[in-house]
């Protein structure tokens, strides 16, 4: 999950975050621990942390390839509606245009 992005005014104490849950007690300490330091040590901390998560996982890709067959047997199934490439970006565009 190294990869992903917070959303623009989103930051993981206000959203992401708030829905994580930890596989083990100790991360939870962990994280509870790492609330106590200073701004300065827990940015230098999470860095840290960070970048020994691998980029992509088998886990995540396997989560995708599930995800990009799931639509589209849907859209074999006529479950969903399709739409054109000019259609999207028609609808982009008048968006951006707000």
């Amino acid at each position: 999950m190294a990869e992903e992005c917070w959303p623009a005014g989103c930051w993981p104490d206000t959203c992401r975050a708030r829905r994580l849950t930890f596989v083990t007690d100790a991360a939870e300490k962990l994280y509870e621990g790492a609330l106590e330091l200073p701004d300065e040590d827990r940015e230098a901390l999470a860095l840290r942390i960070l970048a020994t998560v691998p980029r992509t996982t088998e886990r995540v890709a396997a989560a995708w390839r599930e995800e990009v067959i799931h639509r589209v047997e849907q859209i074999r199934r006529g479950e969903v509606e399709t739409e054109s490439w000019e259609q999207v970006q028609a609808q982009i565009d008048e968006a951006l245009s707000r």
